[in-house]
């Protein structure tokens, strides 16, 4: 499990989407084979193997608020992003919500139930408009039993989670927090460093308090960076909708590392 933001009240949506059925719920691309090699679990196989597996991710759409599933859910499933962004959040004893993490284009999440078939350890939303590719449990355990080089790339994997942690930690603690909120934004819209897009968009599906939660801040902190991006036109807002200069957004986390 990776390492999330401090808890926080949350008015989480809860609109549950179930599973697809056998059909899906829309074609699968051509392309989901390049999709699953993007992940390490599945990067060391052969077209072969690849194109077996594709043809058995099931395709989905989700609005910005549906729940893909619930703490204690059946591990029937993982998913792949292959666009848009699912938080991955909990409950406290008290009551309380907070991060897990966040899984943008190319994440794989639910995996850690289809491996050791135990209940979901969080609940799943997505944050803006998202498509998912699902493969069973099933599906996943056959190739996994079939192949030496997915066991092994399953385990440095996880192994390899395990570390993010310590790098998650020291972004909370030593980043600051424009960079840390422009990082957020970036994943949010899609964009990495080979992205030529001038700007994009999204919708969020949460508030500022829970914007806030996924940087490690308070709400007014973040409203404050919010107010200032607007006022330079790094971030314009309408309501839910932010439309974001990448540009300037990559500036802003690029002088925070140099701190």
């Amino acid at each position: 499990m990776e390492f999330g933001a401090p808890a926080l009240a949350s008015s989480w949506p809860r609109r549950y989407i179930p599973p697809p059925d056998d059909e899906g719920d829309f074609a699968v691309k051509t392309d989901a084979p390049a999709l699953l090699r993007r992940h390490a679990f599945f990067a060391p196989l052969d077209d072969a193997a690849l194109a077996q597996i594709a043809a058995r991710l099931q395709r989905r759409a989700c609005k910005a608020g549906d729940m893909i599933f619930q703490r204690g859910d059946p591990g029937d499933a993982m998913y792949i992003v292959e666009s848009g962004a699912v938080r991955l959040a909990r409950d406290s004893a008290s009551g309380r919500e907070f991060t897990v993490r966040l899984a943008g284009p190319g994440d794989v999440f639910g995996e850690i139930a289809v491996i050791d078939g135990a209940g979901r350890t969080t609940d799943a939303g997505a944050v803006t408009a998202t498509v998912l590719h699902s493969l069973s449990r099933r599906d996943f355990q056959a190739a996994f039993r079939a192949s030496n080089l997915m066991q092994d790339a399953v385990l440095a994997t996880l192994c390899q989670r395990l570390r993010a942690t310590t790098d998650q930690l020291e972004t909370i603690a030593l980043l600051p927090l424009e960079a840390r909120v422009a990082q957020l934004f970036l994943l949010l819209a899609n964009s990495d460093e080979d992205d030529a897009r001038k700007r994009a968009a999204f919708e969020l599906s949460i508030d500022q308090r829970e914007l806030a939660a996924l940087v490690g801040a308070t709400r007014p902190r973040v409203n404050r960076v919010l107010v200032q991006w607007d006022q330079d036109g790094a971030v314009k807002r309408a309501g839910r909708r932010y439309d974001c200069d990448l540009a300037a957004l990559r500036g802003i986390v690029a002088g925070g590392e140099g701190v």
